[in-house]
Parts: structure tokens; C-alpha cells; sequence
């Protein structure tokens, strides 16, 4: 008999930078990866091309937050823009429908902020004051069972 999957909801999860918890995002884009077609004919094979593998190309991830007053995140954003560079590894984790238990994760590995941005100001609005954080990586390893299949 097949195993029953559980499909996880996508509204809890939160970032880690090495082993220090930065928060709680409302959203996170980019999470995944591509592999490069190279495309090669061989000479005896008239009709048939053969796609191998290339490079693989890690998507940079966009974390979307409400401003708030954690210096951590934005103690390491000012200092790349200073120049001062610092690779970390970070963790996006995925939370269960009681916002605690740890049910999937993402480590992402040399990890730098190439982009930041927060949203307009407007003094007639209501909404959340939202910040915007571009990551950049090398790597993406996910654990403890998320699969996109």
C-alpha cells in the first residue's frame, strides 16, 4: 500500500543566520535551482541530439518582512555595503500548522545581501511597513522531507 504524503501549508517559516534566529518573514521567493541544457549532436547520429547536464545555478531568495527593530539582519546588510563582506550560512525554515514544529528546511550556504529595499512611506496608508532582502548563495541543500515532486 502507497504511503500517504502530508503537503505542508506555506504560511510559517522563519530565517536563520548560522545558529542565531533573525525572524519571521511573510514571504520568501526564489527558493530553488536550475541546471544548464548543453545541447550535443553526435556525428554518427544524424537526427538525434543528446542533452547532457551543465552548470547548476543557484536562484538568488528574496525574504519580504515588516520592519521591526532587529539589528542582527541589518547590522550585515550595512556592512556589505561597506564593502565588508561577509558570507554566512543561513537557514529558511518551514513551520508546521501549530507555528513551532520544524518540518522542513532549506541551508543556504555563503550566503551575502546583494539587495535591500523597503517599501514607500505613506502617510495615508494603514499597511505594514515592509523591508526587502535579496540573498545571494552558492548552494541550496534541503532537509527533513519537502520535495517538489
Amino acid at each position: 500500500m502507497a504511503e500517504q504524503q502530508a503537503v505542508f501549508r506555506n504560511f510559517g517559516f522563519k530565517l536563520m543566520i548560522g545558529a542565531e534566529p533573525v525572524g519571521f518573514f511573510l514571504k520568501v521567493t526564489g527558493l530553488g535551482m536550475s541546471t544548464e541544457i548543453i545541447e550535443y549532436r553526435e556525428g554518427g547520429m544524424p537526427g538525434n541530439v543528446r542533452k547532457l547536464p551543465g552548470r547548476t545555478d543557484v536562484n538568488d531568495i528574496t525574504l519580504e518582512h515588516g520592519v521591526a527593530n532587529s539589528a542582527s539582519l541589518w547590522n550585515w546588510l550595512d556592512a556589505c555595503s561597506k564593502g565588508q563582506i561577509e558570507r554566512r550560512n543561513v537557514c529558511i525554515i518551514l513551520l508546521g500548522t501549530d507555528g513551532q514544529e520544524e518540518v522542513a528546511r532549506w541551508n543556504l550556504t555563503n550566503c551575502w545581501p546583494s539587495r535591500s529595499e523597503i517599501s514607500d512611506f505613506d502617510a495615508r496608508g494603514n499597511e505594514v511597513l515592509l523591508a526587502t532582502v535579496t540573498l545571494t548563495t552558492e548552494n541550496l541543500e534541503q532537509q527533513n522531507g519537502a520535495s517538489p515532486a
